[in-house]
């Protein structure tokens, strides 16, 4: 629900500030000042999933005692409250979007520019990656520790696939393993999150590093291009980071497949013959009820 609001706002202000940019300095002052507190808000809320992800995967017996409502109350409040104090600096910092803003004064623009640069976006960054990897490892770890392997080649018998006995327990076989998708789920978190911090990389870099380069660290001419640029990615990600954790929700991969016209299941060899082994046992215990049916008449012919 946080991100979702960060999420909402960014979509409302973000763009209107990259197409209309602001001319009067309390335009500039507010652009500048909402441009800078959003960047702060998305990194800060999908570095708090990323945390939450981290303490349900590899320490899900804890999770309860650490994460409770309160304390989900007060996270998410220093995440507005750290946003707004960056939000109200940047807007005093001076510089884009209107060129002709003067900060208050050079040290304070410079310092801004590099507390932005390395508290905001890479130190949430770097925990991120390093999350994300030991989400990763204990995947991983644990696949190896219950020593899964996957349905298609999970059982070897030197019985005819048409034997009745070697489907059925071929087909309890494969149910059985099915509790291996529990632990898929780990990985599939796993891999989404690297979508999601090379999605982050990509549209939160390049407005951090325009606030770094044009401020008097490095006294680099920001074209209006550029900087409409950045903003046009930061109002990306907000689009972006709600279909990438949406995308581990497998109801919702089926629907967006659904959209496009394509078939989920069709192209999995693994549901495929899962289906058709169900199937051709369906029909062999149809066949086998018949079968017993008859013989039962014939038997009750015979007697009478």
């Amino acid at each position: 629900m946080n991100m979702s609001a960060v999420n909402l706002v960014s979509c409302w202000t973000l763009p209107l500030i990259a197409v209309y940019s602001p001319t009067s300095e309390s335009g500039c002052v507010a652009g500048r000042g909402l441009a800078t507190g959003l960047c702060a808000a998305s990194v800060l809320s999908v570095l708090l999933i990323g945390f939450d992800q981290y303490l349900a995967i590899l320490d899900p017996l804890h999770y309860h005692s650490r994460i409770t409502c309160i304390r989900s109350v007060v996270l998410v409040s220093c995440c507005w409250l750290l946003s707004g104090f960056v939000g109200l600096a940047g807007s005093h910092a001076g510089g884009w979007p209107c060129s002709s803003l003067q900060p208050p004064s050079r040290i304070f623009a410079a310092t801004f520019a590099m507390f932005f640069f390395g508290i905001v976006f890479f130190v949430p960054f770097a925990l991120l990656c390093w999350m994300y990897a030991a989400i990763y490892y204990a995947a991983r770890s644990n696949s190896r520790k219950h020593g899964y392997i996957t349905p298609e080649y999970g059982m070897i018998s030197m019985e005819p696939k048409s034997n009745p006995y070697y489907l059925v327990h071929n087909l309890r076989h494969r149910i059985s393993n099915a509790s291996m998708f529990r632990y898929r789920e780990e990985a599939r978190a796993a891999r989404v999150s690297a979508l999601v911090i090379a999605t982050g990389l990509a549209c939160w870099f390049p407005f951090s590093m325009m606030l770094l380069l044009e401020s008097p660290v490095w006294e680099f001419p920001v074209s209006p291009m550029m900087a409409r640029a950045g903003v046009t990615l930061l109002a990306l990600s907000s689009v972006l980071s709600a279909l990438l954790f949406a995308h581990r929700n497998q109801r919702i991969r089926n629907d967006i497949r659904k959209i496009f016209g394509l078939n989920g299941n069709a192209g999995n060899p693994i549901v495929r013959r899962i289906v058709a082994d169900t199937t051709q046992f369906h029909v062999l215990g149809s066949s086998f009820s018949s079968a017993a049916t008859s013989s039962t008449d014939n038997s009750l012919a015979e007697s009478v």
